[in-house]
C-alpha cells in the first residue's frame, strides 16, 4: 500500500536522536569483515511509522511498523517508496518494506557512502577505484553501472527522477575549492553538465523535479567551509 512521506521525516529524525533500548533487535549488522552477525543490543533503531493521518503524527511506541535496527556506525538515511537505504561501516544496507527484511546490498572492502534512493536507483560513491566514484544499481535487476569517474572526488549525489546532481572536483588540486556541481540526465546517452564552474566550494546539492539547490561559498573570504566558530567566516549562500 502507499507509505506517505511522513514517514521519510520521521524515520530520519529517528536515526539521528533516538534509541530505543526496549525494542528487541529485529535484524542482523555485518561486523568490521562484512560479516554478517546477530543485531547488538546496543544498536541504534530507527523509528518507521505509518501514519494514516499526517495532520496528527504522534510517535507512538505501539504504532504499526517496529523499529528498524541499525549499528552504531549507520548514518546517510534516504528514502523512497516505503524502501530505506543507508550507509554503515563502509557499506550499504536495505530495508524492504514488502518483505519486513534488511539486507547487504553493497558489499565491498572499499568504502561505499552517500547512498540515495530513487525507485528503482539506488546512487552511492565508491572509493574501491582510489578516489570516490559515482556508482548505479538498479534494484530490479541488481545491475550497477559506473555513473561518474572523474579525477578527483564525485560526492553527496542527490537524484529526483531520472535527475542526478553531485559534487564533482575534477581540477587539480580536487580541494574543496575546485567542488563544483554537476547534474545528469539518466533517461538520455548525454554526458554530464557542470552548472557551477569557479574557485570557491559549492557542496550539499539536492534536486526536485527540475530545480536544484547547493551551498555556495562563493561570498565567502575564505572561498570554502573552514572548521572554526567564527560568524565572520563560513558564509555559505544557499542558490
Amino acid at each position: 500500500r502507499p507509505i506517505p512521506l511522513t514517514r521519510l521525516l520521521l524515520a530520519s529524525l529517528a536515526l539521528l536522536a533516538a534509541c530505543d533500548e526496549a525494542a528487541d533487535p529485529v535484524a542482523a549488522t555485518p561486523d568490521a569483515d562484512g560479516f554478517t552477525t546477530d543485531a547488538d543490543p546496543d544498536a541504534t533503531h530507527v523509528t518507521v511509522l505509518d501514519i494514516a493521518d499526517p495532520d496528527s503524527v504522534a510517535l507512538d511506541a505501539d504504532a504499526e511498523a517496529g523499529p528498524l535496527v541499525v549499528g552504531e556506525g549507520a548514518r546517510s538515511l534516504s528514502m523512497s517508496m516505503g524502501r530505506v537505504a543507508w550507509e554503515e561501516d563502509g557499506d550499504i544496507w536495505l530495508f524492504e518494506p514488502a518483505t519486513g527484511q534488511t539486507r547487504l546490498v553493497v558489499d565491498h572492502p572499499a568504502n561505499q557512502v552517500d547512498p540515495v534512493l530513487d525507485g528503482d536507483r539506488l546512487v552511492w560513491a565508491d572509493d574501491r577505484a582510489g578516489g570516490f566514484d559515482l556508482m548505479m544499481m538498479n534494484l530490479a535487476t541488481e545491475e550497477v553501472t559506473v555513473i561518474a569517474n572523474n579525477p578527483g572526488d564525485e560526492r553527496l549525489p542527490s537524484l529526483s527522477g531520472d535527475l542526478l546532481v553531485w559534487v564533482g572536483r575534477d581540477k587539480p588540486p580536487h580541494t574543496a575549492k575546485e567542488g563544483d556541481i554537476f547534474v545528469l540526465d539518466l533517461s538520455t546517452d548525454a554526458v554530464a553538465v557542470r552548472v557551477t564552474d569557479d574557485l570557491a566550494e559549492q557542496t550539499y546539492p539536492h534536486v526536485n523535479g527540475r530545480r536544484v539547490v547547493w551551498t555556495d561559498f562563493s561570498a565567502d573570504p575564505d572561498g570554502a567551509y573552514l572548521p572554526i566558530n567564527n560568524p565572520e567566516e563560513n558564509n555559505g549562500d544557499i542558490l
